[in-house]
């Protein structure tokens, strides 16, 4: 019809499916950047590779799969039509920004855990694999706006996220206390202690992307 409201209305929706297209590339290359680090300083320092196939697939499936969809359906942002006209590059310069601060952070700690603990190499690869995993559930989370703060965006406005937070805990979990899983990732169950250095390199990781999120507030007044 000649309504103009529907034409705003497209426009809208094109701008939050844009929006969702590049939560999803920021989500998966900052991650999977992390991933590809972690291996690479291994090899080129010629240690034991970090992670063994089985356990890469794990983990993109546990992670990547769920984490995608979940942030695709990131509810609109009204903000959206208040700013200038985005750019046309699904990959812009915040972007790029963002996977040099976050990748680099997810795989130094990953690979400080693997190296730590090397003196068996299936506590070592079960905590390097549970470090990246923890990270990127974090990452998931701040990729939800790519320059307001996690802090100020309402947790339960997106309920597939949460619902894909618990259940992708529970099943790594799995991976981590049923035998099953055990022999066939090669993982070993983890004590609750060796948990604390993970959770809190992974809140260093969340308060890096905060404060490069805090100077592209300041530089770009007109980001979203």
């Amino acid at each position: 019809d000649d309504n103009f409201g529907d034409i705003l209305a497209a426009i809208e929706e094109g701008r939050n499916l844009r929006q969702g297209i590049k939560r999803t590339i920021s989500y998966l290359f900052s991650s999977n950047l992390g991933e590809i680090l972690v291996i690479a300083a291994a090899l080129f320092l010629d240690m034991p590779l970090p992670l063994i196939a089985a356990q890469i697939i794990w983990m993109n499936l546990v992670t990547d799969t769920f984490f995608d969809i979940s942030l695709a359906l990131e509810p609109h942002n009204p903000a959206f039509m208040a700013k200038g006209v985005p750019s046309a590059n699904l990959i812009d310069r915040r972007m790029g920004i963002r996977f040099l601060v976050v990748a680099p952070l997810m795989a130094a700690g990953a690979f400080w855990l693997f190296a730590s603990h090397r003196d068996s190499l299936d506590v070592a690869r079960t905590m390097a694999l549970t470090a990246l995993v923890v990270f990127q559930w974090f990452n998931a989370w701040s990729c939800r706006s790519g320059s307001a703060s996690v802090f100020s965006v309402n947790p339960f406005s997106n309920k597939f996220l949460l619902m894909t937070l618990g259940w992708v805990i529970a099943l790594h979990s799995a991976a981590l206390y049923v035998p099953f899983f055990n022999r066939v990732l090669r993982t070993t169950p983890l004590h609750p202690r060796e948990f604390l250095p993970i959770v809190l390199m992974a809140l260093g990781i969340l308060m890096a992307e905060e404060i490069r999120k805090l100077v592209m507030r300041r530089k770009y007044s007109n980001a979203v």
